[in-house]
């Protein structure tokens, strides 16, 4: 699957407003001009008529039959296929759908949902900068680009708040951990898109670093812990979640570090989400801890509640999906790109089926399936003058149940090696590591491949979660 870099699609994604702000902005430079009296309505124009050109083509494409999207569906569209996901998610801001019926029903309906609250950290110093015509077209956009990646994820957009957006995953059609996966995946994907292009490009256009942030709060919420139900009445009413897990989302979301996700308990402990991907909150030179969503409240008894929560290891998650590798590797990832090389997961429930390829962490496997770990090398001539290479496989397993389970430790180093091809027209190299489904939670297996003369320099590295139920 061929794809475009994630600074190309951002570039196409400011493209209809690109040239209004870099007009304004050197307009501002040149003559000093003042800009909080300045109307900006030359950059809406613009943005009309590129829209109204766009709606032009995309009525000839349709009427020759040919089927486009429209551009709000940008991240979308990139996304989507890298997470084994058909189609488009075009769900609304509003009621969830599975439950839009409760509307004026005075029904309520238990079921169990992932609560997710996202928080642009500093978009309020827009207005500051530029006029507050142009601040609203610039985060409108960042809100934009939420909402397209959460809906990317299976999400669904709840309600748009100034600078923050609430949405939930999740559904009568999706298991529990599937909604915990694409929320998390949501969270990280998020984090990328906005932090090593977004926000990047923002800042080139406006032509100041504004240092803009994304934080993020998840939490689910069990059947028995949320409610779903009409609140209000009439016109005055909407349809929405109650219950503690839902609440403190949002609490989890302000204790989130910029950059990162506070995961609520109900994620944690559900699908027994590894320490090695998450962490304690700490603050202050004493290092204390925040084990608990803040404020702690107390029960019926004046008993705390306790709920506990982890900060999501950004970074070491966001290594796990299932994207391209050279879109992970633009922000702190310790992988390795290399483009002839490819790293892929397969799974099969017995010996007479076949194949099907797992994406990374895109969602939960059942138990006692077989899996084979790919490692193709392309072209593998190109390398002549570096083999023999060893090829180093390290299966991370984690959670109670491998704990109790595996005698020989959660952590298993393979090496193979990967000689000089004797054809000189052979087109690629093909090692196979066989393994299966068998304890709940996030495994990894993780993949370098080196010089047999020089281990210490790593020519590619990656890496492939696997959730299991």
């Amino acid at each position: 699957m061929s794809a475009k870099s994630l600074e190309e699609i951002t570039k196409g994604y400011f493209s209809d407003i690109r040239d209004g702000l870099e007009s304004k902005r050197s307009k501002r430079i040149i003559g000093n001009e003042n800009y909080s009296t300045e109307s900006f309505d030359e950059l809406f124009e613009s943005v009309d008529l590129y829209k109204s050109a766009s709606v032009s083509r995309r009525l000839k494409a349709e009427s020759s039959g040919e089927l486009t999207a429209p551009e709000e569906y940008t991240y979308q569209n990139a996304l989507r296929p890298w997470f084994n996901k058909v189609g488009l998610n075009q769900s609304k801001v509003g009621p969830h759908p599975d439950f839009a019926h409760l509307k004026d029903s005075g029904e309520v309906e238990f079921h169990h949902i992932v609560t997710m609250f996202v928080d642009i950290k500093r978009s309020s110093r827009l207005s500051l900068l530029m006029p507050l015509q142009d601040a609203y077209v610039v985060k409108n956009r960042i809100l934009q680009a939420c909402v397209d990646v959460i809906r990317a994820l299976d999400g669904y957009p709840h309600r748009l708040m100034g600078d923050a957006v609430m949405a939930f995953f999740g559904g009568k059609g999706n298991c529990p951990e599937d909604a915990i996966a694409n929320a998390l995946n949501a969270s990280s994907a998020l984090k990328l898109i906005l932090t090593e292009t977004v926000f990047p490009e923002l800042n080139k256009l406006i032509g100041k670093d504004v240092n803009l942030g994304v934080r993020v709060g998840l939490d689910y919420g069990s059947r028995k812990e949320v409610v779903w139900a009409n609140y209000g009445y009439g016109d005055a009413s909407e349809v929405t979640a109650l219950g503690i897990p839902v609440d403190l989302a949002s609490k989890a979301q302000s204790q989130a570090r910029t950059n990162t996700a506070m995961l609520g308990q109900g994620i944690l402990d559900y699908v027994d989400f590894p320490d090695r991907y998450s962490e304690i909150k700490t603050v202050g030179k004493n290092k204390s801890e925040e084990r608990y969503i803040l404020p702690n409240m107390s029960d019926e008894n004046g008993i705390p509640i306790n709920r506990r929560c982890r900060l999501l290891k950004m970074e070491m998650y966001q290594d796990l999906l299932p994207v391209p590798l050279n879109w992970k590797t633009l922000g702190s990832s310790r992988l390795t790109y290399r483009d002839n090389i490819k790293f892929k997961c397969y799974y099969r429930k017995s010996d007479s089926d076949g194949w099907e390829e797992y994406k990374s962490v895109s969602y939960f496997l059942e138990k006692d399936m077989q899996l084979k770990f790919e490692l193709e090398v392309l072209n593998p001539n190109e390398l002549s003058s570096l083999y023999p290479l060893n090829a180093k496989f390290i299966k991370n397993n984690h959670g109670k149940e491998a704990l109790q389970n595996e005698e020989n430790g959660l952590t298993d180093t393979k090496v193979r090696q990967i000689d000089k091809p004797t054809d000189m027209y052979q087109s690629s190299i093909v090692l196979d590591f066989p393994e299966g489904t068998a304890y709940r939670g996030l495994h990894t297996m993780e993949v370098s491949l080196s010089p047999k003369s020089n281990l210490n320099v790593v020519i590619y590295s990656d890496i492939i979660g696997v959730f299991i139920k």
